[in-house]
């Protein structure tokens, strides 16, 4: 909208009139009728329509949309120079504050459009002459002319209403450009704000009182601290505060309970108190961040262990404690364990970990990886010092079983990948079983107990039965995960979708953490374990053994059966041993299985019989001849003929109680003394004695 070629004449461009006020149509109907004077025979801007030469009803139609036309058209050529600055719009939407935050987004829009209208002014101001002809006003009205566009902006802008203050604002702009525009004390307030960093800190530790103190008390503390009425003291440094260190220009400063609030509740702050307040397991959960793991995609890359309290009561009202392993990537339970006991011990955890490398062996699964595992029950399985000073592994030394071990910390479910599967477990089938024990105090009304019910109790063999049963259902649920196992359960994704870096276990290495144990010994070249005979492997290893005595470590199979056994002498792996079979010895009841075992057994007897024989060559075929000394160089033995029932005829040496003469001859014939060592019995017919021969065997024997 604009005059008509330096006259008075009020003219709306066609863009302005069609089709905002008529449709194309009704405009060539009035053009092709005369009911409305047009200039100019271009198209778009270029073609003029006299607004008083408009229908009155198109007239009112014009006004309501615009305004009055007068003044409208006189603003209008500056309104053509109000342009969208992308440049703008980009600076503040990446530019931070002094303490790291981005802008809030109104406030993006706010100073984008300032930049906008100001560009305005910079551009009208550059070519002042145009200002006088176009728009027909002096530089003084220019102002106010853009205050009032701006004023009536339908974007926010928060432009100043008086001259003064838009002046200002427009040569910080031309000086700092975009940032001139920013109000940073709007945002930090550290210049304005009464309530300082000093005043802050004082009613945060207000609030960081053991009592966990509220808000309400806080702020009726700090007023009677200001006031002199409560004394307050630095706990660990002895420090009395002053109530003149808190003072805002020299005066105290009285806060309410909404600043106190205010301040407590600052995210930053919330969850400086929180952490002295809360316990960590409700900090971790509200504030702390976590880490944001991806699940691994092979079996036995990762297991994850954790102990729960049954959801099932025994009749004597305990639950008993219960521990499982599962393999991280299929989610399947590897093995579960449980005990009578409320509370899980070490012992239970090597049960535990016993059962599960009992289903690798079985299987013929390679090793896991790594087990993830709490802390606080695992210190006495990570090994220690003997009563020597040595290091001794133990189940939960990395590296003696398991080539990576996690200690997580208590009270973390965010960090053990466990404790979702046992909730998952628990809510998915125990839930569905009588007697389950929900929690009181869940959040979810479904899984909170009701405590109005009867509680059903069970045998101890009961509640081993159902875990066994759950435990089967969930591993043959089908895999959650659809995408990455299409159509396999748990189970198939463990035994079939292994990490094929893994190795298969070292059974002899890690048995003797895992195993059960028996101490025995070697016997005929059979050891006994459990009623059941094993054999070596060679008669070579019967050769390498320090004694008879020895520790073999076994692990039932599926069967409950122990086809062999590791052979320990102390720290030190001997061998494995099968067991040996028996072969029915009736001929007419042999088969050729037990021909081939009864052939078997007649090679290891074999070769014991030669391993004798050839160790028996090797001994040398000896004489020995005893060399008598002298008479004169006969040492003075102390010599006792024993004449009684238990010796007849032998000797005993006794220096102490025994005198001889330069024979060496002496005959005790008397009840035994303190210390002594002879009783002699009259009753007795001792044979002749012959004093040479027992010089000799007396010499021979020094």
């Amino acid at each position: 909208m604009k005059f008509l070629d330096n006259t008075a004449i009020i003219c709306l461009e066609k863009r302005e009139f069609v089709p905002i006020i008529v449709p194309e149509n009704t405009y060539n109907s009035l053009r092709r009728r005369g009911n409305i004077l047009v200039h100019g025979q271009g198209k778009g801007d270029d073609i003029l329509i006299e607004f008083e030469t408009l229908p009155e009803r198109y007239k009112r139609i014009v006004i309501s949309q615009y305004g009055d036309v007068y003044k409208y058209a006189a603003t209008a050529p500056l309104l053509r120079l109000l342009r969208t600055d992308i440049k703008a719009r980009e600076f503040y939407a990446t530019k931070l504050l002094p303490d790291g935050r981005n802008i809030p987004f109104e406030h993006q829009g706010k100073y984008t459009r300032q930049a906008e209208w100001l560009n305005l002014i910079i551009l009208a101001l550059s070519d002042k002459r145009t200002i006088k002809e176009n728009l027909r006003i002096s530089i003084e009205e220019f102002w106010n002319t853009v205050i009032a566009l701006y004023t009536t902006d339908k974007i926010k802008n928060d432009l100043p209403h008086s001259k003064r203050r838009l002046l200002e604002k427009y040569y910080a702009y031309q000086r700092q450009g975009y940032a001139g525009l920013i109000e940073i004390g709007r945002f930090t307030q550290q210049n304005a704000r009464k309530v300082d960093a000093t005043i802050e800190r004082l009613l945060l530790s207000l609030y960081c009182r053991p009592h966990k103190p509220y808000i309400s008390e806080v702020c009726n503390d700090y007023q009677a601290f200001m006031s002199g009425a409560l004394q307050v003291v630095d706990l660990e440094t002895g420090e009395q505060f002053t109530p003149a260190t808190y003072q805002v220009s020299g005066k105290n400063f009285i806060v309410n309970y909404r600043t106190v609030k205010y301040y407590i509740n600052k995210p930053l702050n919330r969850a400086i108190v929180d952490k002295y307040r809360l316990s960590n397991l409700e900090y971790n959960n509200t504030h702390r961040p976590h880490m944001l793991r991806e699940s691994p995609f092979f079996a036995l890359s990762k297991i994850t262990m954790d102990d729960t309290s049954s959801p099932f009561k025994m009749h004597n009202g305990v639950r008993p404690a219960t521990y499982k392993v599962f393999d991280v990537a299929s989610g399947a339970l590897i093995a579960v364990v449980l005990h009578r006991k409320a509370r899980p011990d070490v012992k239970l955890i090597r049960r535990l970990l016993a059962e599960m490398m009992g289903v690798i062996v079985t299987n013929q699964w390679a090793m896991p990886y790594e087990v993830e595992v709490e802390r606080a029950l695992m210190t006495g399985l990570k090994g220690g010092e003997d009563e020597k000073g040595n290091f001794v592994n133990d189940v939960l030394t990395a590296g003696a079983v398991f080539p990576f071990i996690r200690f997580c910390a208590p009270r973390n479910p965010q960090e053990k990948r466990a404790e979702g599967f046992i909730n998952q477990l628990k809510h998915q089938f125990h839930k569905h079983r009588e007697g389950f024990q929900a929690r009181p105090f869940a959040r979810l009304e479904a899984n909170r107990r009701n405590e109005d019910r009867k509680e059903v109790t069970f045998t101890f063999e009961e509640i081993c039965s159902f875990e066994q049963e759950d435990a089967a259902a969930w591993n043959n649920q089908l895999h959650p995960e659809q995408d990455k196992y299409p159509g396999l359960t748990r189970w198939q994704v463990l035994s079939q979708v292994q990490n094929p870096n893994l190795m298969l276990p070292n059974i002899a290495q890690v048995i003797p953490y895992l195993g059960k144990k028996t101490n025995t010994s070697v016997k005929r070249a059979f050891i006994e374990v459990q009623s059941n005979i094993y054999r070596l492997p060679d008669m070579a290893k019967l050769a390498e053994l320090q004694g008879q005595r020895v520790t073999a470590y076994w692990l039932p199979d599926k069967k409950n059966e122990i086809p062999s056994v590791y052979i320990y002498q102390g720290n030190t792996f001997v061998c494995e041993a099968p067991q040996a079979d028996r072969f029915q010895e009736a001929k007419a009841e042999q088969t050729d299985e037990d021909r081939k075992i009864m052939g078997k057994q007649k090679a290891y007897i074999n070769a014991f019989d030669q391993i004798v024989r050839d160790r028996l060559d090797n001994l040398n075929k000896l004489g020995v001849t005893l060399e008598i000394p002298a008479q004169n160089q006969l040492p003075e033995l102390p010599v006792v003929i024993q004449n009684s029932l238990s010796n007849p005829g032998g000797y005993m040496l006794n220096q102490e109680h025994s005198t001889t003469d330069n024979t060496g001859e002496k005959i005790q014939n008397s009840e035994t003394k303190a210390g002594g060592y002879v009783q002699n019995y009259d009753a007795w017919d001792a044979p002749p004695l012959d004093i040479e021969a027992i010089k000799r065997r007396a010499i021979a024997g020094l």
